[in-house]
């Protein structure tokens, strides 16, 4: 993740969600549970080279859409 590799981040803030997946209705990056897996791969890969692992995730979801089950 070049930019993040520019900034070398002390702590990595995510707001996670998952309005992104496949199955919402509202989706525009249509992401599946192997998407969030490798992008949460590739966060952890970047707090461990710079911010010694720190990273805090919060979870913002207004809705939950019963067919993101296997996201959450």
């Amino acid at each position: 993740m070049p930019a993040l590799d520019e900034l070398e981040p002390q702590m990595i803030f995510v707001s996670a969600g998952f309005d992104a997946h496949v199955e919402d209705d509202m989706a525009g990056l249509r992401f599946t549970e192997a998407d969030y897996a490798w992008v949460t791969q590739r966060i952890k890969e970047v707090a461990d080279k710079y911010s010694e692992g720190r990273i805090v995730s919060v979870l913002e979801e207004a809705t939950r859409s019963p067919r993101s089950g296997g996201a959450w």
